[in-house]
Order: C-alpha cells, then structure tokens, then sequence
C-alpha cells in the first residue's frame, strides 16, 4: 500500500520555485548536498587497500573512518531539529499554506507529518550514531598480522 504522499507527483525543483512556493537553494541545502557528494564519491572509489574498499591499508584506517562517520552522524540530529522548530514556527505563525500534494489546504496536518517523520529520523541518526561509535570500539585494536 502506498502513502497518500507517495502517489504524488512532485514539481520538479525549478518549476515549485516559479511557482512561488520553493525557494532556491540555500547556503545550508547546498552544505548539504555537498556533503552527500562527497560522500557518495568515497563510497565509489576503487582501488588500493584491502582489496579495492575505500582506498582502506589497515584497520587503524578503518577505525577513523567509523570514527568519522559516527561524527557525522552526530550531526545529523541538531539539522532535523532546526527544520522541525522552523516549520512548526512558521505554522504557528499561519505563515504556510500547503498549495500541492497530499495536504493541499491543510498546512498544519504537514507540518505535524513532518514533524513525526523529522522525530522519527532524529532517533535513527542517534542510533545510526552509536552503532558506528560501537563498531569503532570493536575495531580500534585490530592490526594487520605481521607475518601477511
């Protein structure tokens, strides 16, 4: 079964922005974005290090990149809760009207959506966190065997 929101169609990006209700791009979606790139990019390369992962020589590396990402991930959560506090802001403030998808007429009922969907992310980047953080535990003593 499908959710109402996923059977819409969405405008793409440039059309909702003539339309007057998506702004360009901000300096933070572009941060973002960036971020995404640069990461995709590392989980595309190939050659090198433990049979071609990451460029990866030895576990001291794969530990700081677990490390890393853990960072990451800890970042995730105080982003998900800017977005949350605005929408709910500008809603509180009438200043929001729904003009396309499933809530068309009713931007109170998507932003209160969002908002348990940007909770239930908010757990997720925290457990996503921890998770790394553990697997970086468990490999930060390992070393390549000395007789390979």
């Amino acid at each position: 079964m499908r959710l109402p929101w996923q059977r819409t169609s969405r405008l793409p990006l440039q059309a909702a922005v003539d339309a007057g209700y998506a702004p360009p791009s901000t300096a933070s979606a572009d941060t973002v974005r960036s971020a995404y790139e640069r990461l995709a990019s590392l989980s595309g390369t190939a050659g090198g290090g433990a049979s071609g992962y990451l460029g990866l020589r030895s576990p001291a590396q794969a530990s700081e990149l677990l490390a890393r990402m853990a960072e990451l991930a800890g970042g995730v959560e105080p982003v998900l809760s800017q977005v949350d506090k605005y929408l709910r802001r500008e809603d509180s403030s009438d200043r929001l009207e729904s003009v396309d998808g499933p809530f068309t007429g009713d931007p109170s009922a998507a932003v209160g959506t969002a908002h348990m969907w940007l909770s239930e992310a908010a757990v997720a980047a925290e457990k996503l966190q921890q998770a790394l953080h553990n697997a970086q535990i468990a490999t930060s003593g390992l070393a390549r065997s000395a007789d390979r």
